[in-house]
């Protein structure tokens, strides 16, 4: 972790200083894929041997590979987000157990470069409890087991993610009455000639414009 963590510490630094791009392509996230996410986003990660994890996440308005409506979400990890770019809106949520909710609880499994969820039988009430904005130099964090989920304010942002992995079953909130199915795959962005994009070959602009 302690790799993780200084270096989290020196990209927060490089953002403030206005210097993050040239940081993120020499970092150690320079050769990591760089991955659509199902809930919106582009995801670039490294983990260490106990599972802990620095994540780049980039924002885009025009992005369409989004899991609509099931966005909302708990993590099996702790983790502290700083916002280097732009703004989302994080909203917190709380589930009370009733058998005729109108929610359901999937639980999460990862396969391929993908997620599977699968009905729990575990039927909800699903409430909102409050709307957070984090916006460019804010730095927050989340722990594990808590239902939320994020939401782009704007046109684009970019959003720096350290994880501390705890263990446990992650969930997915879906609507009892439809077929939850496989997630969007996890599909990696590569160029117009079937290369992977790393941010040591591309810029995030240029990432950005091919996973459109």
């Amino acid at each position: 972790m302690a790799d993780i963590e200084k270096e989290f510490i020196a990209l927060i630094a490089a953002a403030r200083s206005g210097e993050f791009e040239a940081a993120i392509s020499a970092s150690m996230l320079r050769e990591a894929e760089v991955r659509r996410h199902p809930l919106n986003f582009l995801a670039a990660r490294v983990e260490d041997d106990a599972g802990n994890a620095l994540r780049l996440h980039l924002w885009d308005e025009r992005f369409r590979f989004k899991q609509v409506g099931l966005e909302v979400h708990d993590h099996k990890f702790d983790y502290q987000s700083f916002v280097v770019d732009g703004s989302v809106e994080q909203t917190i949520y709380e589930a009370i157990p009733d058998s005729e909710g109108a929610h359901e609880v999937l639980e999460v499994s990862y396969s391929g470069g993908g997620s599977i969820l699968q009905r729990s039988g575990k039927h909800i009430q699903l409430f909102e409890l409050r709307r957070e904005k984090y916006s460019s130099g804010v730095l927050y964090e989340l722990p594990h087991g808590v239902l939320h989920r994020l939401d782009l304010v704007g046109s684009s942002a970019m959003t720096l993610v350290k994880t501390c992995d705890v263990g446990g079953q992650p969930i997915t909130i879906g609507r009892s009455s439809d077929d939850e199915g496989p997630s969007t795959p996890r599909t990696p962005v590569c160029d117009t000639e079937g290369n992977l994009m790393t941010l040591s070959t591309h810029s995030i602009s240029q990432i950005i414009k091919a996973a459109l």
